[in-house]
Parts: C-alpha cells; sequence; structure tokens
C-alpha cells in the first residue's frame, strides 16, 4: 500500500473512532470526514 493510502486508512480508522461519540456533533462531524476522504 502506499504511504498516502495508508494514511487515509489511518484517518479513516480514527474518525470511526470519533464516530462512537456520545457528542452528536462529534460523531456527525466524524462520518462527514471519512466521506470526504473517498
Amino acid at each position: 500500500m502506499s504511504d498516502k493510502g495508508q494514511q487515509a486508512r489511518e484517518k479513516i480508522f480514527k474518525l470511526l473512532e470519533l464516530s462512537q461519540s456520545e457528542n452528536d456533533a462529534e460523531a456527525l462531524n466524524a462520518i462527514r470526514k471519512a466521506n470526504e476522504i473517498r
């Protein structure tokens, strides 16, 4: 996997963790940012 691909993968994993936040705004923002990476 390329370095850029690995970085994107790591960022998506971090955002997925944030999507489980009790704070709805934080969770929604994490999902939106993950979708931007696609």
